[in-house]
């Protein structure tokens, strides 16, 4: 478990994360949180050794979120809470941030006491785990928010049933909930039922809330209708972990709305249908053998070796070089490229030649040094 340490000094605070021995940071985390792309993200510092490092994040002027829930709230703050808090979610579903590396912890949560704005703490290491569920952390909001005394408080049990409607819940369902209470449009949304477990989800949920499968609608007139790609309730880690087959690891998120145009796709009658094309597009990824892990491949080039500017960095094998090898998308197909690595990369058990691409499909082994995978879409 990292040390966490809050160190004050001249009227300036200051949150400390330490890292552990075989520790990777996550290089594009850290240049898309310095260059704010991703709201509600507090700056981070790191602080390099030799094996080592050091996170820091200043929490100046701010409040715990501990101390904020402390304050009397009433319906509407309550709801601008919560939206705030699925706001910065769904940003970072658009930037392939993962939730688990947020620190969910409330006295770690920063609130500027201005502007009644969340902050959070986000860990870039590679592999980071919070412990704690999504469904965990909005229950206990509602469990620990002092409410005011003489307001009904029946929109809270609706709050929680939404929450607890199953294993996993729909973030999409919660906001559109939360977006009534704060009295702004909704749209109405039909339930889909998904072919694999049986579950209902609502309309705009990608994946289902319950199995993870990918959710796709048959119409009979229009053909295939693929659901709009609206941040999934389910913690998209767990449910990767759980059905490494049941969907892909990276998604685009985007809003749908009427009026809306999407590039490649067509509409008819009303409704979005997604070109041929677009339909048979998969997203890549591989399972690396020792440890089970599923690693999207979210790059047109994709490094693999020990530097730490690699996007995926095995850090606990020799065998690897330090840029062993490439994964290149191009055109809907895939290729791997060996860079002189010194324990070279294997296709299906055969050695390929170094800078050369080597096409592969769904199911190919892969070995990197003595190190296996197995490629899938």
């Amino acid at each position: 478990m990292n040390k966490f340490k809050t160190i004050t000094r001249d009227n300036q605070s200051c949150f400390w994360i330490k890292s552990l021995k075989g520790q990777q940071l996550t290089m594009r985390e850290i240049e898309a949180i310095k260059n704010q792309e991703v709201i509600g993200l507090l700056p981070v510092t790191v602080k390099q050794k030799e094996r080592s490092f050091k996170l820091g994040y200043n929490i100046t002027g701010y409040i715990p979120l501990s101390a904020y829930l402390k304050s009397p709230m009433d319906k509407n703050a309550f709801a601008v809470l919560i939206d705030n808090i699925l706001t910065i979610l769904q940003t970072l579903q658009k930037s392939f941030f993962n939730q688990k590396c947020l620190l969910l912890d409330f006295k770690n949560i920063m609130v500027n006491p201005a502007t009644r704005r969340v902050f959070f703490i986000y860990v870039p290491i590679q592999h980071f785990d919070n412990h704690k569920t999504l469904k965990d952390f909005f229950l206990e909001i509602a469990d620990t928010v002092l409410f005011l005394q003489n307001e009904d408080t029946g929109y809270v049990e609706k709050y929680k049933s939404i929450i607890n409607s199953g294993v996993n819940f729909s973030l999409f369902e919660l906001e559109g909930y939360i977006k009534e209470l704060l009295g702004q449009p909704i749209t109405i949304q039909k339930k889909i039922k998904c072919k694999k477990c049986g579950r209902e989800n609502t309309f705009g949920v990608r994946f289902c809330t319950s199995c993870g499968e990918m959710l796709i609608e048959q119409n009979s007139k229009e053909g295939t209708v693929y659901n709009p790609l609206h941040f999934n309730g389910a913690p998209l880690s767990k449910a990767l972990a759980e059905n490494p087959d049941g969907c892909e690891n990276h998604t685009d998120t985007q809003s749908f709305s009427e009026g809306t145009s999407v590039l490649g796709i067509e509409e008819f009658d009303g409704t979005t249908v997604l070109g041929d094309e677009e339909q048979k597009r998969t997203a890549p990824y591989l399972i690396r053998d020792k440890t089970k892990e599923k690693i999207g491949i979210d790059q047109p080039i994709f490094k693999i070796g020990k530097e730490m500017h690699c996007d995926y960095i095995v850090s606990d094998n020799n065998a690897v070089s330090r840029n062993h090898a490439d994964i290149l998308t191009k055109d809907g197909r895939f290729y791997i490229i060996d860079h002189h690595s010194t324990n070279k990369t294997y296709v299906d058990e055969k050695a390929i030649p170094a800078q050369e691409e080597t096409e592969i499909f769904s199911g190919t082994k892969l070995r990197l040094g003595n190190e296996n995978f197995v490629f899938y879409l």
